[in-house]
C-alpha cells in the first residue's frame, strides 16, 4: 500500500519520514494538543451533575478559595506577576518556594498529576496554564478545580467533601465551613483524621472537631485551625 494511501498518524513527517524541525510553531502545536487533552479529561471529570458546577451566583467556597489561594485571580492571565518578588525573597532566604501557582497552574497540576519539583514541570506549567485562561472562563476553571481538587485521603472534589463533612452541598456551605474545606486544598486531611475522627461526622462544630482531630494529628489541625482564621480575614 502506496503511504499516501494510509491512514497519516500525528508527527510522521512526510512521504520519505522527514519530520520538521524544532521550533515555536512546533512547540505551541504540540501545547496545544496537550491542552486539548486535558480540556477533555476535565469535561469528562465535571460532566456529572456537580453541585459547585451549577451552582447560582458566587459561592462562599468560592470566595474563600480565592482569598487563601489567589487573591487576584480575576486579574490575571494564568500568570501572576506579582508573585514574583516573592519567589525571589524566599530564594534569598534559602526558604522554600511555593504559594506562588494561580488557580489555572493548580488545575492543569490536578489533571496532569505532575508534583516533581523541576523548572521544565514548571515552566510547561505555566504556559498551559496560560493557554488555559483563554480556552475557559475564570468561573469555569474556578469550579472545575473545586470539582476535582484533591481534599485528603480518599476524599476528591469540594462536593464529596461537603457531603461527608457537613452533609450539605457545597455551594450551601457557611463562611466557617468555606473556610475549613479551604484550607485542606493546603492542609489535605490525613488518613489519620479521616478514619480516627470519622464518628464525629457530620461536624456540627468545627472548634470541636479540631480539638479531637488534635489527638490524632496535632500539627495538622494546628495549620488548618491557623490558615481558617487567615482565609476568614482575608475574605472580609
Amino acid at each position: 500500500m502506496e503511504y499516501e494511501d494510509q491512514q497519516p498518524r500525528l508527527f510522521d513527517g512526510d512521504r520519505w519520514g522527514r519530520r520538521p524541525p524544532p521550533g515555536l510553531k512546533s512547540l505551541l502545536f504540540t501545547l496545544n494538543l496537550q491542552m486539548d487533552w486535558i480540556l477533555n479529561n476535565i469535561y469528562n471529570a465535571t460532566r456529572n451533575y456537580s453541585p459547585i458546577i451549577f451552582a447560582e451566583g458566587e459561592t462562599r467556597i468560592e470566595k474563600l478559595t480565592l482569598a487563601l489561594e489567589d487573591r487576584w485571580y480575576y486579574s490575571h492571565s494564568g500568570i501572576d506577576w506579582r508573585a514574583v518578588p516573592r519567589v525571589i525573597r524566599q530564594l534569598v532566604n534559602f526558604k522554600r518556594v511555593g504559594g506562588v501557582s494561580t488557580i489555572e497552574q493548580q488545575l492543569i497540576r490536578t489533571v496532569l498529576e505532575r508534583r516533581e519539583r523541576t523548572i521544565r514541570r514548571k515552566s510547561r506549567e505555566l504556559v498551559l496554564a496560560y493557554i488555559l485562561s483563554h480556552r475557559m472562563s475564570k468561573r469555569d476553571i474556578l469550579r472545575c478545580y473545586l470539582a476535582m481538587a484533591y481534599f485528603g485521603y480518599r476524599l476528591r472534589g469540594c462536593d464529596e467533601v461537603a457531603q461527608i463533612m457537613f452533609s450539605i452541598d457545597a455551594p450551601d456551605l457557611n463562611r466557617e465551613q468555606a473556610a475549613f474545606v479551604a484550607s485542606l486544598l493546603v492542609y489535605p486531611m490525613p488518613s489519620t483524621v479521616r478514619f480516627g475522627a470519622s464518628y464525629l461526622f457530620p461536624i456540627s462544630n468545627i472548634d470541636g472537631f479540631l480539638d479531637s482531630a488534635s489527638t490524632f494529628a496535632p500539627k495538622w489541625a494546628r495549620r488548618v485551625r491557623r490558615r481558617m482564621r487567615y482565609g476568614l480575614l482575608r475574605a472580609n
